[in-house]
């Protein structure tokens, strides 16, 4: 196991067989996502150059670094985000089950404002181009 603030991994063991699925007890930073509330947690993350610097949740602002990611991760836990079960194939198939909780968030909403943006500069960019090429 390694287990840092980052995230918790776990390898070998029960999950050299990759044909079965880890067992529950080895989910120590998640509730299970089947169990956790069905309620909306509403958050805002202001991002610098792709870094997070400024998250909103809870009525509670986190500026600091390391106070956001150990938000992320509290809030991540609760709602039973961050849960990775991967079976790679390499020159033996190994088994890895990982929680990156408060990264999975903040990845999850970069990814998301990056592709609506680049969407929309895409669709200006081509309403431009049409405008211009039809005078």
């Amino acid at each position: 196991m390694d287990d840092n603030i980052a995230h918790c991994s776990y390898e070998a063991g029960t999950l050299e067989d990759p044909s079965i699925p880890p067992p529950d007890d080895m989910w120590t930073r998640t509730v299970d996502p089947r169990s956790a509330p069905d309620e909306v947690v509403d958050i805002a993350i202001d991002f610098v150059k792709g870094v997070p610097v400024k998250l909103t949740a809870g009525g509670k602002t986190y500026t600091d670094s390391l106070e956001l990611f150990i938000a992320l991760n509290e809030i991540g836990r609760k709602a039973g985000i961050g849960r990775i079960d991967i079976v790679e194939v390499s020159y033996k198939f190994s088994h890895l089950v990982f929680h990156p909780l408060g990264r999975t968030i903040s990845v999850v909403v970069y990814d998301y404002l990056q592709r609506t943006i680049l969407t929309n500069t895409l669709r200006i960019a081509n309403i431009c181009s049409r405008t211009v090429s039809s005078d």
